[in-house]
Order: structure tokens, then sequence, then C-alpha cells
């Protein structure tokens, strides 16, 4: 019997300690399998990183140029020395056309010296010969600077005491209320403007021109001076220019970066075929546009790329720019080699193509829109990520890119927009900032009247000598 009992005991100890050893190995395969759920988590964290990153060397690899982002033509660096063009080819030969005429410098009708170039002697045997009748055989003219020096005009101010009130008259001069009794007069003052803004000489150069050229002594502080009295002029036309994009048909929109005392500010464009209104802001925002346009252009077709603040706008409708879709599509064609971006950007061109007939037939627009419609609906499961965004991003704007195909005066691309801020980045790349927001304010002010004059065939000399040239044929 003790020995019956002292065997059950030994049992009962033994299932206790294998319970305690299955409790601990239950306890232990739990957190193993916790720990492989962790692992497998951070196996699908690590493939999904894995995939952008690859996408990521893919874009490194592939180095942006002005053909497939928004780097200008200056940034475009290859191994070879060369760019890559995405115009196509049209078939003609490099340089001038056949038939092309050419151009030559005209001789003047009334020439301000006449230079008579008489043979006095016999070039054979010495005769006299300046009494023989000479026939002219040929002509020569040039062209030339007389030696340039400012005329100093003196004012004499007289007072007269009138013998019959005895009351004291004085002459009016021409400068009232002036600190210096030496100024600067008119040609000089728009000379001044046109090379600083126009011409984009920076101020020390411009000082420097003009006592080398003209022997004229003048300093930075005044240039600046000068610059702004001349915006303040035109602050009137200016104004006129704003009423006057905001109700126009078509308007394209377009901004760009600039430095102001050191600090990265907006310069925002508005332009069409007759006016640019230029504005500085300091964010890229939709208070930009709102701190100038709170209304929108309700009556306007927007041309533009796809910024959202431009976006949200409130227009008519909008367009936009596809030779910013061209370059999205070949950055994506350069890395990817995607066969779908390829077929956008023949879509896209074709679209172009037939904004310059004369006439677009009903059933190209239709096809050209199925076909449109056809890759954006179409299923990219294997794509990269970068090329769904694309498409995902144009779904909603489908019917913005094919405007142009219906409204004939509105332009497949924002590129006069551009031009029109392409000035501000040549400033940006001489001076380097701004020294105030009044000086930035100056130079776009002045900068939407030169813009403007040039699009209305008038020299920017003259628009600055008279800001109201521009307007007898843009007030509607």
């Amino acid at each position: 019997m003790l020995h019956l009992k002292h065997r059950d005991i030994n049992t009962s100890n033994y299932i206790l300690q294998l319970e305690t050893i299955i409790t601990e190995l239950r306890a232990e395969l739990k957190a193993v399998h916790e720990e492989l759920a962790m692992v497998k988590a951070e196996l699908v964290s690590v493939k999904a990183e894995n995939i952008v990153l690859k996408e990521r060397i893919k874009e490194l690899e592939q180095k942006s140029t002005s053909k497939n982002s928004s780097l200008p033509p200056s940034k475009d660096i290859t191994r070879s020395g060369q760019t890559k063009s995405i115009r196509k080819s049209s078939g003609k030969k490099v340089g001038g056309q056949y038939k092309h005429k050419g151009h030559n410098l005209e001789f003047s009708k009334s020439p301000d010296v006449i230079i008579p170039h008489k043979i006095d002697k016999c070039q054979h045997c010495n005769c006299e010969l300046t009494q023989v009748e000479q026939t002219e055989v040929d002509r020569q003219q040039v062209i030339d600077l007389p030696p340039i020096k400012a005329i100093i005009t003196e004012h004499i101010k007289y007072q007269v005491t009138c013998p019959c009130c005895y009351q004291i008259s004085t002459s009016i001069m021409p400068i009232r209320e002036v600190k210096s009794k030496v100024q600067y007069g008119a040609c000089i003052r728009t000379l001044v403007t046109y090379l600083n803004v126009r011409q984009v000489v920076a101020k020390k150069r411009l000082q420097e021109l003009l006592m080398d050229v003209f022997n004229i002594p003048i300093s930075q502080g005044t240039i600046v001076r000068i610059v702004s009295e001349s915006a303040e002029k035109m602050a009137d036309k200016y104004a006129q220019i704003k009423e006057y994009v905001q109700v126009s048909k078509v308007v394209g929109a377009d901004e760009t970066s600039c430095r102001i005392a050191g600090k990265n500010h907006w310069l925002w464009a508005y332009q069409n075929d007759s006016a640019t209104y230029l504005y500085v802001h300091p964010t890229r925002g939709m208070s930009a546009i709102e701190s100038h346009f709170p209304d929108g252009f309700q009556n306007s077709i927007l041309v533009t790329d796809r910024w959202p603040a431009q976006l949200k706008t409130k227009t008519k409708a909008k367009q936009i720019c596809l030779q910013h879709l061209i370059r999205d599509a070949q950055k994506l064609i350069d890395c990817y080699k995607s066969k779908w971006a390829n077929k956008l950007q023949k879509v896209l061109y074709d679209i172009i193509h037939l904004t310059h007939l004369d006439k677009i037939p009903i059933c190209e627009k239709v096809r050209i829109e199925d076909r449109l419609r056809i890759l954006l609906s179409s299923p990219l499961t294997k794509c990269a990520h970068k090329i769904k965004t694309l498409q995902q991003k144009l779904i909603p704007l489908q019917n913005s890119i094919t405007t142009c195909l219906y409204q004939r005066g509105v332009p497949p691309t924002n590129n006069g927009t551009e031009q029109s801020v392409r000035k501000m980045k040549i400033k940006m790349k001489i001076a380097g900032t701004f020294r105030s927001v009044n000086g930035a304010d100056a130079y776009a002010v002045i900068q939407s009247i030169l813009d403007t004059a040039i699009k209305q065939n008038i020299k920017p000399l003259d628009a600055i000598r008279n800001p109201n040239c521009i307007f007898p044929s843009i007030a509607e």
C-alpha cells in the first residue's frame, strides 16, 4: 500500500511538471507568433518602402531637364553636353528656308552728311582732274553715333515789383519744390527706368554706364528713386490693365519665385494677347489670388498649369497647359519607359495640332476625346506609383484638357504667361534679390506697362515716356 501511494505521488508531480512545461511552451509559442506577426508587418512595410525607394532611384538616375520638368534650358547639363528636345521634327532643313527673303541695312534717302570722294589727280600719269567732270559710280553709307554729351539747361527765376499795384510777381520754374537745385531731366529718367527694368541692367553697372558713356554722375539710391517715381506715374494705367485683364475672355495665369530682402516671395502674372498684369505677393496660396482678384475670373477661361490655387480660382472654364503635361509625360517616359505616358503625349500633341487648323471637324474632336477618356480610365495595375498618380490627377481635369478644341481663341499652352514671368528670373540671376517690397512692386508695375506696350507694337521707351499711349487699343 505504501508503495502504491508513493507511485501515485510521483505520477502526480510528473503531471504537474508536464503541465508547467506545456504552459511555458504555449507562452513561448505565443510570443513567437507575435514576433512573427511583427516581422511580417515590418517586411510588408520594408517591401512598400523598397518600391518607393526604387522609383526614387530611377528618378534620380534620370536627370531632370527643361524637357521633362520646370527647369530652365540653362540647367540642361548632360554628359554629352547636348540637350534632348521633345519637339517633333518638321521635316525642314536647318537654317534659312527656300525663298526666305534676307534683310540688309537700307540706304537712307536723306543722309545727314554727304562726303564726295572726287579724284584730284590721274592714278596713272598724275594729270590734274579737279576741273574735269566726274561720274558717280557707287555709294556707301555709314551709320554711327555723334559724340554723346549731356545738355545742361539752366533755368533762371525772376521776380519783379509791379509799378501799378506794387505787388511782387515771381516766375514759375519748370521743377517745383525740389531739395536740390540740380535735377535730372525727363530723358535721363526715362533712360534709367528703361535700362534698369526693361534691359535688366544692375544698378551698379547702370551707374558705371551713365558715367562712362554720358559723363553723368549718379548714385544707386537715385536710380532706385527714379524707378520708383516712374512706377508712381504709371499707377493709373496699371490699375486699368488689371480691370481689363479681369474681364477678358481668355486669361493666362502663372507664378514664379523672387527674393525680397533675402526672403522668398512670388511674382504672379495674368495676361492675354493685349495686356499683362504682374504683382508680387509673399505667398503662393489662394490668399495671393484673392488679394488682387477676390471674385476670380468668372467671365474668363483661365489657361494655367495644375497648381492647386489656380485650379480653385472661380472661372467660366479652364484650359490646362498641354506643354506642362507633355513635360510630365516625358519624365515618366525617361524614368519608367512608360507606354501609357507615351500614348498620353501623342494625344496631347494631336490636340495642339488640331488647334492650328482653320476649322476642326467634329469627328476629330470626338475621336481625340475618346482616346483621352480611354487612357484616363485604363487600369494601371503594374505601373509605377508616379504614373498612377498622374492618371488620377488628370481624371477630374479631363474636360479642361480639351477646352481649346471648342473655344478657338483659347491657346493649348500657357507659353505666353511663362514668357511674362521669364524677365523676373533674369532679374533674379542678375540682381539676386530686391532690396525692398517697394522696389519689387515698382518693378511689377513698370514691367506690366512695358509688356502691354510690346503686345500692342509700341516701343517700351515710348511707353515709359507716355504710359497713356498703350490704352487706346485695349480700352473696351
